[in-house]
């Protein structure tokens, strides 16, 4: 799951992922990524950390509140370079946060590496 509110970054990722050899779904607000959290569970969550103009570690967080499957890792992306509190948040917990513009070679290494190292499997769903 690709969440960000910023319609190119969201088409990039997916993109990328895409690319990779994933099925990706988005979502480009938080109430979008709760509703598809609660549909089927995902192996990659990519999230704007500032989703909707909040911190998004929300998601993360209260994910067994809003879905009933495994908590699967977080990647997050911020373009709030200067934020330095925000920055501490993620580190505190663990979370890796990577900066807006994006490099996709690292991008990919950190979805890869959130995933196990093994290549990103397509999932095929039902329509």
């Amino acid at each position: 799951l690709v969440a960000d509110d910023e319609p190119s970054i969201l088409s990039l990722l997916r993109k990328v992922l895409d690319a990779e050899g994933c099925f990706v779904e988005t979502a480009a607000s938080l109430a979008e990524a709760t509703s598809k959290i609660k549909q089927r569970p995902f192996d990659l969550v990519v999230a704007d950390a500032r989703l909707g103009g909040g911190i998004e570690i929300s998601l993360h967080e209260h994910w067994a509140r809003h879905a009933a499957f495994p908590r699967p890792p977080f990647l997050f992306i911020t373009g709030d370079v200067l934020d330095t509190a925000l920055e501490k948040s993620f580190a505190s917990r663990g979370l890796p946060l990577l900066y807006k513009p994006v490099d996709i070679e690292v991008f990919r290494r950190a979805a890869r590496a959130l995933l196990g190292g093994r290549p990103l499997p397509r999932l095929r769903l039902p329509l």
